[in-house]
């Protein structure tokens, strides 16, 4: 009696602690995407909000580890990990001293050895970054994502819907910001940035591009609520009955999907324009997952006439200033000689790099007179592929590759519900129960909204900033299943065995 008293009450109180772990870190979670997403809207790191934001998010990364610590990562997020761990060893390289006679003949330090030299200092020590307090800078830069990403692999599926719900609402928050700051103009106090695109709809970013990054990765998230909700309500209307609050979801849902197109539309974003096309193409490709459903192919149906809808009323408002935009030559843009500049110092520069944060003065010091942009100011090379190559060299690239190994490693799982998402999946087939599926497009939805983004890293710079690095973050985390499905219902189990079998016992004993 004593030993079935002692487990019964273990395992009440597994369920409680880990109960309460969850909340706390799930309200850290959602605490830090709230922040990130008002604060984060600046790719300078002379704004003060952004380290306020590291500061504010810092707490997350702590119970974060704390709680990974404990229960250990998934199994989809080990790769994840070392890549990490690579990249905080190669911080670490970048800031290693060496001696004047090692580091003076490495890429562009020759400039900064004659420098020393003439001051009397030309045989003290230096790193390997040509900057490197802009280098430790660049790696606090980190704390967001890292927070965001550790933390939401922890979360189970329902707290990880639960805040896609909260990025949806700030999706809809810099739609309505955007649309009062064309209303009132360049001189509309919500332009909250001192060097902003005025007079264009920015949101809570400084950036027009930025800001349409936030709200075309925003639709296919959109799109999977859609694709979760309308065969649900179709199913129980067929049935008779009539679910009020599934109906009320999906008007929201359908309604955030128009004003998410909508705004990027009238943000005047090229980039923007011509991703959200392929965002709206990725909503439609979530559809048919459910095919096997009753009301599947509504949810496509649905989600076409809301975007149709939106485009036509997008069109018709800035028709003229979207034209505008996309008349203009992008090879004439500056972004093609920046590019070419920065890829030759990249080369250059292999192995080690030139040091994390010193894309600006070194390019300020390479460019040609030839190369000379008027009224120009380069604070990055617009193609965040490049910049890493310069700044971190080889480590950079291997970063870089290691991370799209990673991303379609998940994107074969998910899509062709491989692994640890085939569980899921049979749970969806035998209708036990709806939200699994909203899971599974949600993580579908994911895999296309990092796409975007790295498209449009090539391009510009949409991921230096804290708000969209944060939903990257989130991004990411939502491809892997949380290890609640994995362990921690398995431990559960075996407490609930022991405590049958332990009752067993002692029945057959009286």
């Amino acid at each position: 009696m004593t030993h079935a008293v002692r487990s019964f009450g273990g395992a009440i109180a597994f369920d409680r602690h880990d109960k309460r772990d969850h909340n706390y870190l799930f309200l850290l979670c959602a605490w830090s995407l709230v922040c990130v997403m008002l604060l984060g809207g600046a790719s300078q790191n002379v704004y003060l909000t952004n380290a306020l934001v590291q500061l504010l998010t810092l707490p997350t990364l702590v119970a974060a580890l704390w709680r990974l610590h404990e229960c250990g990562l998934p199994r989809g997020a080990r790769l994840a990990l070392y890549l990490i761990g690579v990249g905080f060893f190669t911080v670490l390289l970048q800031l290693l001293p060496l001696p004047s006679s090692l580091w003076s003949i490495l890429p562009f330090h020759e400039k900064a050895m004659t420098a020393l030299a003439a001051l009397g200092a030309g045989g003290r020590w230096a790193p390997v970054s040509m900057t490197p307090e802009e280098t430790i800078v660049s790696a606090l830069n980190l704390i967001v994502p890292l927070s965001l990403f550790l933390g939401v692999l922890s979360l189970d599926f329902r707290e990880r819907r639960l805040l896609t719900l909260v990025v949806l609402g700030f999706g809809f928050i810099n739609a309505f910001v955007g649309l009062l700051q064309l209303s009132q103009g360049p001189d509309s106090p919500l332009y909250f940035y001192k060097y902003s695109n005025r007079g264009d709809s920015v949101g809570l970013f400084a950036n027009r591009n930025h800001e349409a990054a936030l709200l075309y990765s925003l639709t296919p998230l959109a799109a999977a609520w859609i694709g979760g909700l309308v065969p649900a309500v179709s199913i129980r209307t067929r049935r008779g009955k009539v679910d009020t609050a599934a109906m009320i979801k999906l008007l929201a849902a359908a309604v955030t999907v128009f004003t998410l197109i909508v705004a990027t539309l009238i943000a005047r974003s090229r980039a923007g324009i011509f991703l959200l096309m392929f965002a709206l193409l990725g909503g439609l490709a979530l559809q048919p997952l459910r095919k096997f459903r009753q009301g599947s192919s509504r949810a496509g149906g649905v989600f076409a006439i809301v975007a149709i809808l939106a485009m036509m009323l997008g069109l018709q408002y800035g028709l003229y200033k979207i034209l505008m935009r996309l008349e203009e030559d992008p090879f004439a843009d500056a972004r093609v000689t920046i590019a070419r500049v920065t890829a030759e110092a990249a080369l250059k520069a292999l192995p080690f790099g030139t040091g994390l944060g010193s894309f600006r003065p070194l390019y300020a010091s390479i460019q040609k007179p030839a190369d000379l942009l008027l009224d120009t100011f380069v604070n990055a090379a617009h193609n965040d592929f490049l910049q890493v190559t310069l700044e971190a060299g080889a480590p950079g690239v291997l970063l870089i590759l290691g991370f799209l190994v990673w991303f379609l490693l998940r994107c074969q799982e998910i899509w062709r519900v491989k692994g640890a998402w085939r569980e899921q999946f049979q749970k969806i087939t035998t209708g036990e129960s709806g939200d699994p599926s909203v899971d599974l497009l949600l993580a579908r939805a994911g895999t296309i909204s990092i796409a975007l983004l790295l498209v449009h890293s090539l391009v510009d710079y949409p991921l230096r900033t804290n708000a969209l690095m944060g939903l990257f973050a989130l991004c990411c985390a939502i491809l892997v299943p949380p290890k609640e499905d994995e362990d921690i219902l398995e431990t559960r189990g075996r407490y609930r065995e022991v405590t049958i079998q332990s009752g067993a016992r002692i029945g057959q004993s009286g």
